[in-house]
């Protein structure tokens, strides 16, 4: 199986919702200091979807057209949420790379798993997405990313 180098998120990008974040990510700095460097920066902060593996650029452009043509379903989801929250309450390990939190469940999140499914079905049919190579769907934001220092020729344990 190859590598994920793209994915489909879901920007989250409500003022509540960046203070909540920068919250978190200063209290993960004040016990864990090292990971300064490490933060996703807010304004890039989204809900993961799903990865996949795009090898060409004809499979880039054709991952660019499914999702443009699924823009109509996604927005009409996304309109009656638009009174609707998220909560995060934890925050956990993807191993040794990726700090994140995932929402708790609700109503919202049956909503986006609607949109996540339909996506990914559309996906599959364009032979861009597989079951048989992926694994079950984490949903999930990503706060920090030891990797991002690792450029730095540091590593954090």
């Amino acid at each position: 199986m190859s590598r994920p180098n793209y994915f489909i998120g879901i920007r989250l990008n409500s003022p509540g919702f960046y203070a909540a974040m920068a919250a978190m990510q200063s209290l993960l700095v004040q016990k864990y200091p090292s990971l300064s460097k490490c933060l996703v920066p807010l304004e890039k902060l989204h809900l993961t979807c799903f990865v996949m593996n795009l090898s060409s650029q004809e499979e880039i452009q054709s991952a660019c057209s499914i999702f443009d043509a699924s823009r109509g379903f996604i927005a009409e989801k996304m309109s009656k949420l638009a009174s609707k929250s998220l909560s995060f309450s934890r925050v956990d390990v993807f191993p040794t790379k990726v700090i994140f939190t995932s929402p708790d469940e609700c109503e919202t999140m049956d909503a986006l798993r609607d949109i996540t499914l339909h996506l990914k079905q559309i996906f599959q049919q364009h032979s861009l997405w597989s079951d048989d190579n992926h694994i079950d769907w984490t949903p999930h934001v990503t706060i920090a990313k030891t990797s991002a220092d690792r450029r730095n020729g540091r590593k954090l344990k």
